[in-house]
């Protein structure tokens, strides 16, 4: 017997194995990991060591170790203390990419730390040559570094495990070729779980491409160069080639509540190890004291890693507060600090240490309050106790979003903590049985798997104590790239293979489709009934073709109204615009539409021997088809334009429709008739408006005004403006445009409402009565003013000064960006009238370039305008749908008024302004796009890379712009109107280098004049059409390219043609080289920006007479211009008060002399004006002594 016995022992003695486990000593969850795994081994009846390397020389564990070898591998100025600090700056706080530098920092310290640990190792000769001499079957190796692997590298131990006391990490992963798929396996340090939408999938493939690429250059890489270089050996293999050949993988993981993945035999789960319910032990002392207390026990707890004592003091108040306010439950926190012992509520006790594992399995605990490590969630699905966490950083975000996806644990994120998080979270796990029902069915399952964590750790050790290497598990996936791991040669392969079989299958299919289509063709061309649609294409062509080649010459020369194949697009627009004009007049005179449907007009293209229902009907193209008759009725029944006001009528004032007694003699007397009659303004109508025009009495209230629409100026989304002059003008005045106004009614329904709020406002900003005057702040001086208003049938409308283009237009006329000087110029005018609007208490909310015009009476000051989405400051309001030229100015906050009320500040308007500003000289990124959320993401983008956009897309940067950028971007500062305006000044006199400074909108238009007309191209001018000029600019537009001024002229030009028939007989005596309607006399503004009256032209003498100048102000602004409409050069003429001096400015580089004024416009065109003015003195009608006359002299 007692041999046996002895066998027995000497048979367990030989199938024992020897292991040394690896501990990085800084933290008791490792160590304590560690140790259970060392205990199972050891009661497996084999030879286990724990190699403690000691990175802090002040941390003590207590854990207890039965055996162990302690090897010091300190770093100097690195302790547990400094980097809890360190740590708690980061934890503690939501972090985000701004905080990425620190963050990267402070791993970069912790790797040099292991790093540097890692080098004090291997030159540890006594240690080095104690684990080769050791013949250690298995070595368990930690993760955090690389530096164990290269250590059982050079030790020779035949065999090692990956030992981890979390889950799987990612770089270890990719390193064994365990599958990483990134659509629903997120990365260890991701907040998510396997469920993802587009964003977190692909900020889930960043990370799983960054995280294998970090750890090699701030670990792995150094660390085999330490190998390399410490043991004088270059061929050193690198340490995650070793790792990549790792025989097995051990993790604290357990399938159960991990999230389902792909994995490898090689990858052994040990979850829940040491944590079951047969290791608790009763609660002693003031423990089980306070579990007897109240209805029920919280625990929490940050672990060992987090300090909870290193809380912001935000922190400790709001958790206080809210336990404070569950007095039925006791709180028991693990808290190593006394600074809250003074105030603690009587419900919450402090320890430096919790028997955290038992507290849990007590049947009172209902609640406990993590940090979402992994060791404490495994504890607590043990125990079946819900969770509430606070993910502080590392793998806990991911662990509290997959306890939270298995249905028992409830997720506070850190930027909310607060008292009432706090208490809603807890109420929620407590009162709400689900979360304990769920937890509870887990538990069973971890305690009902078969095989216990325990078991396997053992058996799978022995397996590889005995085997040494498993070869045979390595995946075949470690071999291959990229492009073929991904299969993606192999999808493009197949991609180009697919894409070249439907293009020759295409190619043959289009082939027999032709050659059917031919056939079919040739056996039905005698039939003229059912002819097939391309042999009439090419019987139409073929009758165009014998026309254009029979026709003579002299039918080119006698038709002028023929519509040829050849002829100038130019001609037919001017012909399109006759015709237009003639069915305009037959509609003002009243005819009918029957008869004028029955009127044969020179442009009606049935009496065109050329037309297409002409050459329909000749005996050499004969067509029976239907197409030929649907074709003719396209082309002949135009529909008519939509009457918007027509339909506003219809709808208010159904009983006015139809009635035929609103004309005098055909013409229309009142607006209220007009919009009854035709519905759209037509030119040369003549109106009486009113203040207010009451539909029913059709009465009118107040001082009205007789004007003449000129022509429609403008159309809008919601409304029209047109030119329009009042009849008490003179003949000079209107070709002057001195007086010139503009009415802008509205043209539909919906913008009724909206053309009554910018009424109501407009007169608030000019009311003299109102609160901010009142309050000494003076009237608008850049903001259009409001000279009258009315509201006809439910039609309102008002009129205002005319202007000349607005901002958009004049970009579009220059044809390039702003030189810095104008755009900071133009920036501080358009800053001028928002802040006259926020004086008033007024936000404009739709600051863009198309509102913003400039003055016809000086232009060089710009106006605001359309205050149709204009609210109060701090009204919450929705914005209107933005169009294309809106979208792109509107600030971020008024993104979001398209969606709900939002309260307007005065942000809104500086922010749109910078954008209008900075669109002076870079295109904004976004301007061409069309969707409201890819122009938002747009802006956001922008503000996030200031300085690199304008960096990048300007060059020669003024220092004063992103001052100014980082100005509107400061929501701190409330009225940046000073600062931005200082800047602005600065910049525009630093880029004013040759002053006096022309602005460059005035200079570039001015090119585009034509050439001096000289008997030599008398012929060629007569060929094209007259050139325009922009009365209130000066602009000039060339006639040799006749497309392009028809869109670059300004509307006033076609107000000044307008006009011309009422200025011949001033005209007529005048040398042939200039006329008197070139004379433009217009309201200036002073620098206050008051607008001066009484500024008038008139005829005066015999026909040779040219007009005079009345000013009884104190100055006046010429635009002078020869004979083809050019502009010479704008001046001004102050008053000087006693006599008869008139001061040019040399603004403009022009000599002074007394009652004398030589202008040259330029070398190439030297016409010289000789002017006098005459000074009245003593009233309107009397005068000192002056001659009245104008010379031109080639």
């Amino acid at each position: 017997m007692k041999v046996f016995s002895l066998l027995l022992l000497l048979l367990g003695a030989v199938s024992s194995y020897k292991y040394v486990v690896f501990v990085p000593n800084m933290a008791n969850s490792q160590t304590q990991f560690c140790a259970r795994v060392a205990e199972v081994l050891a009661n497996g009846g084999h030879d286990v060591t724990m190699l403690f390397i000691n990175h802090l020389s002040d941390f003590k564990t207590d854990v207890k170790i039965p055996k162990a070898y302690q090897l010091d591998a300190f770093v100097e100025g690195i302790t547990k203390q400094q980097i809890e600090k360190e740590q708690a700056a980061m934890i503690f706080k939501d972090t985000g990419l701004r905080d990425m530098p620190s963050m990267m920092a402070m791993f970069g310290r912790f790797g040099k730390m292991l790093q540097d640990g890692c080098r004090s190792m291997i030159r540890n000769k006594e240690f080095m040559k104690w684990l080769e001499n050791e013949k250690f079957d298995v070595a368990y190796a930690y993760i955090y570094s690389t530096c164990p692997i290269g250590l059982i590298h050079t030790a020779k131990i035949p065999s090692w495990v990956w030992l981890n006391s979390g889950p799987l990490m990612d770089y270890v992963a990719q390193t064994v070729g365990v599958p990483l798929i990134p659509s629903y396996v997120p990365p260890v340090m991701m907040e998510s779980h396997d469920e993802m939408g587009f964003f977190f999938r692909t900020k889930s493939f960043i990370g799983h491409v960054l995280m294998g690429l970090l750890h090699r250059k701030m670990s792995s890489n150094a660390e085999t160069e330490i190998f390399r270089e410490e043991l004088k050996d270059p061929n050193f293999p690198h340490t995650m080639d070793i790792g990549a050949k790792c025989p097995l993988i051990i993790v604290n993981s357990n399938e159960l509540y991990d999230l389902p993945r792909p994995t490898l035999a090689k990858v052994v789960n040990i979850g829940g190890l040491g944590v079951g319910f047969d290791s608790a032990k009763p609660l002693t002392g003031d423990f089980k004291k306070i579990s007897e207390t109240g209805k029920g026990l919280i625990v929490f707890s940050f672990g060992s890693v987090a300090a909870a004592h290193e809380m912001p003091l935000e922190w400790k108040n709001s958790i206080l507060d809210a336990f404070s306010s569950l007095p039925d439950y006791q709180f028991v926190m693990r808290y190593v600090a006394d600074d809250l012992n003074d105030r603690l509520p009587k419900n919450v006790h402090l320890f430096k240490w919790l028997p955290q594992k038992d507290l849990l399995l007590h049947n009172k605990t209902k609640a406990f309050i993590t940090h979402g490590g992994y060791n404490s969630m495994q504890e607590a699905i043990s125990a079946g106790v819900p969770l509430v966490t606070i993910a502080l950083f590392g793998d806990q975000p991911k662990n509290a979003q997959v306890a939270r996806k298995h249905g028992f644990a409830v997720n506070i994120q850190k930027g909310t903590l607060s008292k009432e998080t706090i208490v809603e979270a807890l109420k929620e796990v407590i009162e709400n049985d689900s979360y304990k029902q769920k937890v509870s069915r887990l538990s069973a399952m971890v305690r009902a798997q078969p095989m216990k964590p325990a078991e396997r750790l053992l058996r799978w050790s022995e397996f590889l104590a005995e085997f040494k290497q498993l070869d045979n598990l390595e995946p075949a996936g470690q071999k291959l790239n990229f492009l073929q791991y991904h299969s993606l040669d192999v999808i493009v392969f197949l991609f180009a293979l697919i894409s070249l079989v439907f293009y020759i299958f295409y190619r043959i299919l289009k082939a027999l489709i032709r050659c059917c289509c031919c056939r079919k063709s040739l056996e039905k061309k005698k039939s003229d009934s059912k002819m097939c649609p391309c042999l009439l294409v090419d019987k139409l062509k073929n009758a165009f073709g014998k026309k254009k080649k029979g026709k003579s010459k002299e039918s080119n020369r006698s038709d002028d109204s023929a519509t040829s194949p050849v002829e100038p697009i130019e001609k037919k627009k001017e012909k399109s615009k006759k015709s237009k004009k003639s069915k305009r007049s037959e509609n003002s005179k009243g005819t009918s539409k029957k008869a004028r449907s029955n009127m044969k007009s020179p442009d009606d293209p049935s009496s065109d021997p050329n037309s297409l229902s002409s050459r329909a009907s000749k005996p050499d193209l004969v067509i029976n088809h239907p197409g030929v008759e649907l074709l003719g009725q396209v082309i002949h029944n135009k529909p008519e334009p939509k009457n918007y006001i027509r339909d506003i009528l219809k709808v208010e004032r159904p009983d006015l429709m139809g009635s035929e007694g609103i004309l005098d003699d055909g013409e229309i007397k009142t607006l209220d008739d007009y919009l009854l009659k035709g519905g759209e303004m037509r030119d040369g109508v003549s109106l009486t408006l009113g203040e207010i025009v009451d539909c029913d009495s059709s009465a009118r209230v107040g001082k009205g005004e007789d004007v003449t629409i000129v022509l429609l100026y403008a159309n809008g989304r919601f409304g029209s403006v047109y030119l329009v002059h009042r009849q008490a003008d003179s003949e000079q005045q209107r070709a002057g445009m001195s007086n010139a106004m503009a009415l802008k009614t509205s043209r539909r329904l919906a913008a009724t409402v909206r053309m009554q709020h910018e009424v109501k406002t407009l007169l608030g900003l000019f009311n003299k009565n109102s609160a901010a005057s009142k309050a000494k702040i003076p009237l608008p001086t850049h903001i259009t003013p409001i000279f009258f208003h009315g509201t006809s049938c439910g039609t309102p409308y008002f009129i205002m000064p005319m202007m000349d283009a607005n901002l958009e237009k004049i970009k579009q006329d220059i044809g390039q960006r702003f030189p810095w000087v104008d755009a900071f110029y133009i920036g501080q005018e358009a800053l001028i009238g928002i802040k006259q609007c926020h004086e008033h208490s007024i936000i404009h909310r739709d600051i863009k370039p198309t509102n913003l015009l400039l003055s016809i009476q000086n232009n060089k000051n710009w106006w605001l305008c359309d205050f149709g989405d204009s609210c109060s400051t701090g009204e919450v309001k929705i914005l209107s749908p933005p169009d294309a030229l809106t979208l792109p100015y509107l600030s971020r906050t008024a993104h979001q008024s398209l969606q709900k009320p939002t309260k307007a500040t005065i942000s809104m308007d500086i922010e749109s302004w910078l954008y209008l500003f900075i669109d002076l000289f870079i295109v904004l990124p976004w301007k061409n796009k069309v969707e409201e959320a890819e122009t938002l993401e747009a802006k956001h983008a922008f503000w996030t890379s200031t300085t690199q956009f304008i960096e990048k897309n300007t060059s020669k940067v003024p220092p004063q712009l992103l001052p100014i950028i980082q100005i509107v971007g400061n929501s701190s500062i409330d009225k940046p109107y000073a600062q931005l305006t200082t800047l602005l000044r600065e910049g525009f006199n630093q880029n004013n280098k040759n002053p006096p400074w022309k602005p460059f909108w005035i200079e570039k238009r001015k090119k585009t004049a034509p050439p001096p007309k000289t008997p030599a191209n008398d012929k060629k001018e007569n060929d094209k059409k007259s050139s325009t000029v922009s009365a209130s600019a000066g602009t000039t537009q060339s006639s040799e390219n006749p497309s392009k001024n028809e869109k670059t002229s300004g509307k006033l030009n076609e107000a000044k043609s307008k006009t011309k028939s009422v200025s011949k007989s001033v005209s007529k005596g005048c040398p042939t080289h200039f006329k008197t309607e070139s004379i433009r006399s217009s309201i200036p503004i002073q620098s206050s920006g008051e607008v001066l009256k009484d500024v008038r032209t008139s005829p005066r003498g015999s026909l040779r007479s040219a007009p005079r100048i009345l000013f009884e102000t104190s100055s006046v602004l010429l635009n002078l211009s020869d004979v083809n409409g050019s502009l010479l050069v704008p001046f001004e003429l102050p008053h000087a008060d006693g006599d008869l001096e008139y001061r040019i400015s040399d603004e403009y580089g022009l000599t002074s002399t007394i009652g004398r004024v030589d202008v040259v416009a330029d070398d190439d065109n030297p016409i010289k004006f000789e002017v006098s003015f005459r000074n009245p003195r003593g009233g309107s009608g009397g005068g000192t002594t002056g001659t009245n006359t104008l010379q031109g002299v080639d």
